[in-house]
């Protein structure tokens, strides 16, 4: 269950830098 939980927060913090560009690219 501990492990889980890491890999979902590691999950989050990829998500959460790729989010931001993702948006970059749709406005450009």
């Amino acid at each position: 269950m501990l492990n889980d939980f890491v890999t979902g927060a590691l999950k989050c913090e990829r998500a959460t830098r790729i989010i931001p560009n993702i948006k970059r690219l749709v406005e450009t």
